[in-house]
């Protein structure tokens, strides 16, 4: 398992503490192997195996989250990452670890308009080359992300424990 496995916004930073347990593992399988074989059946539709809450219409967290957060929002409430160049050694893993291939030596990295702020650039780099400036994004993260906002709009379930 990753050993840097969190969304490095300060206000999470260490609120998963043990996470990804095997647990939280075994679950990944799971749904892993679940949405090959649905791919693989052909059957149109959602997978037998989601929960039954999973397409009912609500006004939970993430339907209001995916509602009215697109891409140009995203981008403009979370910062882009920067580069120190004093750190960077151009050893190109940003280039060839970027998921999205938004990040090209010219000869230092710079950032395409296709980042979409996985921040891997920033957890990943072996120089610690990156940096963010987190600003108002990080109360916008702790405000979104507490369980009792959560709960409220029926995203965590009862008995359910998160962070």
């Amino acid at each position: 398992p990753c050993v840097t496995c969190y969304y490095p916004v300060p206000c999470l930073v260490g609120r998963f503490p043990n996470r990804p347990n095997e647990v939280d593992l075994e679950k990944v399988n799971e749904f892993a192997n679940n949405l090959l074989s649905h791919i693989i059946s052909g059957i149109p539709g959602p997978m037998p195996s989601s929960r039954d809450d999973t397409f009912k219409l609500g006004f939970g967290l993430y339907q209001i989250a995916g509602a009215i957060l697109n891409d140009s929002l995203l981008r403009f409430l979370m910062p882009e990452p920067k580069l120190i160049d004093s750190k960077c050694t151009e050893c190109k893993w940003c280039e060839e670890e970027c998921p999205t291939n938004s990040i090209k030596l010219n000869p230092m990295p710079e950032i395409g308009k296709t980042c979409f702020r996985c921040y891997r650039c920033l957890t990943g780099c072996p120089e610690e080359a990156f940096t963010v400036q987190w600003g108002i994004s990080n109360f916008i993260i702790w405000t979104l992300y507490n369980q009792t906002f959560e709960r409220w709009l029926g995203d965590v379930q009862k008995g359910e424990r998160i962070y």
